[in-house]
């Protein structure tokens, strides 16, 4: 029985790690892909019609 509780809880911490990881990974992304696609081409848009 405590060898299954013991094997439960280490399983049970890698998965919310993972789940805390894999979470903050697609932030990262998703916020690398907006400053890539939405403030690169403003910022050039707006230095472009300010001449």
């Amino acid at each position: 029985m405590t060898v299954i509780w013991i094997l439960f809880k280490n399983v049970w911490h890698y998965i919310s790690v993972e789940q805390c990881v894999c979470r903050a990974w697609r932030h990262e992304l998703a916020h690398s892909f907006l400053r890539q696609n939405v403030c690169h081409p403003m910022r050039s848009n707006i230095s472009s019609s300010l001449g």
